[in-house]
C-alpha cells in the first residue's frame, strides 16, 4: 500500500494542524497491526520523517526500528485531532475560553488579583476660589431689613473699608452710645470660598449709614448659588478590570472629602454630573451626584470659616486692612494644603507674620476648619490623596483605583484563551479553544470519540 511521509513536521500535541506536501512511498503493513497504532514496513527510509498519512488518518511516527537488509519499521500513533479536523470544525459546542472570540466583560477567574494598584483620574473645575467673600451679620436698620439684624455679602476690601470706618472718631462715638464696644454691632462674620452676584446696597450699623456697600441676603428666602460640573468616568482597560472587585472609584468633593463609589454602580454610564447647591448665608454645600434621573448619592458639607472679629483689640490703626489681608491669606493657605499636606492654622500663621500686633496666630481670625458631614475619611483623608499626586484642592476629582492582575488578560489569550462562555461552531474560531461538555459525533472508533471529547474539554488549538 502507499502512505505519505512528512519530514521534520512540527505541531502542538493538542493541535488540529495538518502538514502540507509530503512524499508518497510504498510500504507493507505489519501483521496484526492496529488502525489506531499501526506499524509500517518500508524498504529504506529518510530518518528525518516524523509524520505520515495512511487510511485517510494522520499519524505521529513515534519510532523507527532498523531491521536487516535495510528494512525499517515505522511505529505510529494516530493523531486524532488532525484526523477528525473537519468534524471538529463542524461541531457546535459550549466554548468556555477562546483565543479569537471572547467577552472582555467576563472576569477571568484564572488570573490572580495582586496588592499592586494602578490609578486613572478625571478632573473638573470646582466652585471655590481663594479670595472668596464674607457673610456679615450686623445689627442694622437697612430699609429692606427683615428683623433686628441684616445679612450682607461683601468682599475683603469692602470689609476692610467698613472696619476702618467704624474707627473714625464720629462713628466710634455714635456706635459707643448704642453698643458697649463698636464690634458689638457685628453679630457674626463668615468667610466663604466663593463669590456671590447681586446688587450692592448701603450697609447700616445700628441706625448709622456706614458708607460701605454689600449685597443684601435674606435668611427667610435664603440665597443660593447653583453650580453643576461633569466628570468623565475613566476606565483604563475597557474590560472586566474596570469593575468590582478589581476596581473602585474615589470621588473627591471640595470641603467634603473622599467618597467611595462602587464601580459596578457606574456600569452603563460614561459621565457623572456633580450638582452643587451653595448656601450663600451658612456656607452649606449640598452635593447631588447623578446622571440624568439616575442618582448616585447625596452629600453635604460646610465651607464657611468663622471670623472672630469681635475678639480683635480695638483702636488699632489699619485693622480693616489687616483683617482683609488675613482672610485672603487664609484662602490661599487652604489651597496650599495640597502641596504640603499640612494643617491650615500653621500655614495661615505664617502668612500673617506681618500683623502680629493685631493677633497672635491665625486662630484669632478663624475658629474652625471647613467641616464635613459623614463621608469616608473626610477632609483630612482627601488631602492625603491629593498630596500624593493629584493637584487642585478646589477641583473635583474622580479617581479609578485598580488592582493589577498576575498577568494581563491579553497575555494569556494565546496560551489558554479568554472567557467566552457561549455556544459557537468551532470552525468559526481559531487559536486556543476550550469547550465544556463537548460530545462529538464521528464515524470512528469509540476510543477516538473519547479522546476527542477529552481534548476538546481540556483545550485544543484550531489550526
Amino acid at each position: 500500500m502507499q502512505i505519505t511521509l512528512y519530514k521534520n513536521f512540527s505541531k502542538r500535541i493538542n493541535s488540529t494542524k495538518r502538514p502540507e506536501g509530503g512524499t508518497n512511498v510504498n510500504v507493507y503493513i505489519k501483521d496484526d497491526t492496529s488502525i489506531e497504532s499501526p506499524t509500517f514496513i518500508i524498504d529504506g527510509v529518510d530518518l528525518e520523517v516524523n509524520y505520515c498519512r495512511a487510511f485517510g488518518h494522520y499519524y505521529y511516527i513515534n519510532d523507527i526500528v532498523v531491521g536487516n537488509n535495510n528494512i525499517y519499521e515505522l511505529r505510529c500513533t494516530q493523531d486524532v485531532l488532525a484526523t477528525y479536523k473537519d468534524d471538529i470544525n463542524a461541531l457546535n459546542a459550549m466554548v468556555e475560553y477562546s483565543q479569537s472570540a471572547f467577552n472582555v466583560m467576563i472576569p477571568d477567574s484564572r488570573l490572580t488579583m495582586t496588592d499592586d494598584v494602578e490609578f486613572g483620574s478625571s478632573e473638573a473645575v470646582g466652585f471655590a476660589n481663594t479670595a472668596g467673600s464674607f457673610v456679615l451679620t450686623v445689627v442694622g436698620n437697612a430699609a429692606d431689613a427683615t428683623g433686628f439684624t441684616d445679612i450682607w455679602n461683601i468682599t475683603a476690601s469692602e470689609l476692610a473699608d467698613l472696619i476702618d470706618y467704624m474707627y473714625t472718631d464720629d462713628v466710634l462715638e455714635r456706635l459707643q452710645k448704642i453698643f458697649t464696644k463698636p464690634y458689638d454691632c457685628i453679630v457674626s462674620c463668615k468667610w466663604i470660598p466663593w463669590n456671590i452676584s447681586g446688587s450692592n446696597k448701603p450697609i447700616y450699623l445700628g441706625d448709622t449709614l456706614s458708607g460701605s456697600f454689600g449685597i443684601p441676603l435674606s435668611i427667610e428666602t435664603k440665597s443660593y448659588t447653583h453650580v453643576t460640573r461633569q466628570l468623565t468616568i475613566v476606565r483604563r482597560y475597557g474590560d472586566f478590570r474596570d469593575y468590582a472587585p478589581y476596581s473602585n472609584y474615589l470621588l473627591y468633593l471640595p470641603f467634603y472629602g473622599s467618597v467611595t463609589l462602587d464601580a459596578n454602580s457606574l456600569a452603563g454610564f460614561t459621565t457623572i454630573d456633580v450638582e452643587m447647591v451653595l448656601d450663600n448665608i451658612t456656607g452649606e454645600i449640598q452635593y447631588t451626584l447623578h446622571n440624568g434621573s439616575h442618582v448616585f448619592g447625596y452629600y453635604s458639607a460646610n465651607a464657611a470659616v468663622d471670623m472672630n472679629i469681635a475678639q480683635l483689640t480695638a483702636n488699632v490703626a489699619g485693622a480693616g486692612a489687616a483683617i482683609a489681608g488675613g482672610a485672603i491669606a487664609t484662602g490661599a493657605a487652604i489651597a496650599s494644603m495640597v502641596a504640603t499636606g499640612g494643617a491650615t492654622t500653621p500655614l495661615v500663621g505664617a502668612a500673617l507674620g506681618g500683623v502680629g500686633s493685631i493677633v497672635s496666630g491665625a486662630s484669632t481670625y478663624f475658629t474652625d476648619l471647613p467641616s464635613t458631614k459623614g463621608g469616608n475619611g473626610g477632609y483630612a483623608r482627601a488631602m492625603t490623596i491629593l498630596k500624593e499626586g493629584i493637584a487642585g484642592v478646589k477641583n473635583l476629582h474622580l479617581i479609578q483605583i485598580s488592582h493589577k492582575l498576575s498577568m494581563a488578560p491579553s497575555a494569556i489569550a494565546s496560551k489558554a484563551g479568554r472567557p467566552l462562555f457561549a455556544t459557537r461552531t468551532l470552525g468559526d474560531l481559531s487559536g486556543f479553544v476550550k469547550c465544556s461538555g463537548a460530545s462529538i459525533s464521528i464515524e470512528g472508533l469509540g476510543d477516538d470519540k473519547q479522546q476527542l471529547n477529552a481534548w476538546l474539554n481540556q483545550g485544543i488549538y484550531l489550526e
